[in-house]
């Protein structure tokens, strides 16, 4: 199993299907969690003497591949070959409610 480190932009990450496992909690961040990581976000966005370099890391995400059997809209399924989302499941939910809306 490749137990390397990788780094994904965001949109590279929603790009990429996640199965959320059931032993996962449900989402639970209340308006505190998700301003927190908004103002985060933005105290990065705003930081002065960044270099073209840098980019704001939004902590790890943990992964591991996984397929499941997906349920379309009309009744019929497809393969899907994804991500069972092993830690991070808060963040990356926010970070997709928030694109979706924003989008």
């Amino acid at each position: 199993m490749d137990n390397t480190i990788k780094l994904y932009s965001i949109s590279e990450l929603l790009e990429r299907s996640f199965y959320i496992p059931s032993y996962q909690r449900g989402y639970r961040w209340t308006k505190q969690q998700v301003e927190d990581l908004l103002n985060d976000i933005y105290s990065f966005a705003i930081k002065p003497n960044k270099s073209a370099k840098e980019f704001y890391c939004l902590q790890p995400v943990v992964v591991k591949p996984h397929k499941w059997l997906k349920t379309l809209s009309d009744g019929n399924t497809e393969n899907v070959d994804g991500w069972e989302l092993v830690d991070g499941q808060q963040r990356l939910t926010t970070i997709r409610v928030l694109f979706t809306y924003l989008i």
